[in-house]
């Protein structure tokens, strides 16, 4: 038994190293990993598209204020996250409630002179139809007088022929004559009072015109404070300076006690939405249409996968959003 075992040893000591059962069996398992693992890159470099030749943009938000003042309050910092409307600025409101203040007591001036016009315009207007009563009475009257002294003057043509023929005494012609007088000295002065109060007539048309523009210009007024009254409002709600969109704060440029401008640029919000733009060659982008799901991988995230869609193409980029 001892000479068959060292036989049986001498053997396998001569058998060759890569007909080891140990190492078949080890080989053929490598064998089929990289086996498996080759049809699986080959299946996926079939049905994939990859580049290296990309880069990542975002729509970032810069933060300017709408009016001056003195920073009251920061209460953000950078690389903060903030949500759509939070508090990323304040400036000092006082000087803005003070305009606010005094563009709403213009209003109210405004708007008192314009119930004043208002009455004005009533008055006129009632003037005007008192005018005109009183320039209907006078002319009446002076159609009166007319005829009172047509009369007085046929009567006296009457009493010159029956004085030529001696039928009236003298002091009957004086009489006749004197009435004839007064009574055109009458008409003359109703026909002069008749025409004067129609010229009032037409003056108190005159200011009835006069007060409606005053009234319009009044109106007009009163609307442009009320506009201000609204400016000045959004003025003050302009020193609340707030986020427009979710992101993150960044380039932070501002501190409480500084006075900022119109316009200044305070910091930047950078949105959570993140875009990639992929480059690819013409030949890769034959099949690759809009919507349809991607991988992204960054160099400084590490081994971390991203997910996202193709959201357009232009040429042989790609737009792709997370």
């Amino acid at each position: 038994p001892w000479d068959g075992a060292r036989e049986g040893a001498a053997a396998e000591a001569k058998q060759s190293f890569w007909q080891r059962r140990p190492v078949v069996v080890v080989g053929t398992v490598a064998l089929f990993g990289l086996l498996f693992c080759g049809v699986g890159y080959l299946a996926e470099s079939l049905t994939h598209e990859a580049t290296d030749d990309a880069f990542l943009y975002a729509n970032i938000i810069s933060i300017a204020p709408k009016v001056p003042g003195q920073v009251k309050s920061v209460p953000v910092k950078s690389n903060q996250a903030v949500k759509a409307g939070d508090l990323l600025v304040e400036i000092d409101p006082r000087d803005l409630a003070v305009q606010l203040d005094q563009k709403r007591a213009a209003a109210e001036s405004a708007q008192a002179n314009v119930t004043l016009f208002k009455a004005v315009v009533e008055l006129s207007r009632t003037q005007v139809a008192s005018a005109e009563a009183t320039a209907k009475q006078s002319a009446a009257e002076a159609d009166a007088s007319q005829a009172t002294a047509e009369k007085a003057k046929a009567d006296l043509k009457r009493a010159e022929e029956l004085i030529q023929n001696h039928t009236i005494s003298a002091q009957e012609f004086d009489s006749a004559k004197a009435v004839a007088t007064a009574t055109e000295a009458s008409y003359h002065a109703a026909r002069e009072k008749a025409a004067s109060n129609r010229a009032k007539v037409a003056e108190a048309q005159a200011q009835v015109e006069a007060a409606q523009k005053a009234f319009e210009r009044g109106e007009a007024q009163a609307r442009q404070a009320e506009w201000d009254v609204q400016a000045a409002e959004l003025n003050l709600s302009y020193a609340r300076v707030t986020a427009p969109a979710a992101g993150y704060v960044t380039k932070k440029a501002v501190e409480s006690g500084d006075y900022i401008q119109v316009g200044q640029k305070l910091m930047a919000l950078v949105p959570s939405d993140l875009y990639v733009t992929a480059n690819f060659k013409e030949t890769q982008v034959e099949h690759i249409r809009p919507s349809q799901a991607v991988r992204i991988t960054v160099d400084t995230a590490g081994d971390r996968v991203f997910t996202g869609h193709v959201e357009r193409m232009r040429r042989q980029r790609l737009d792709l959003r997370q």
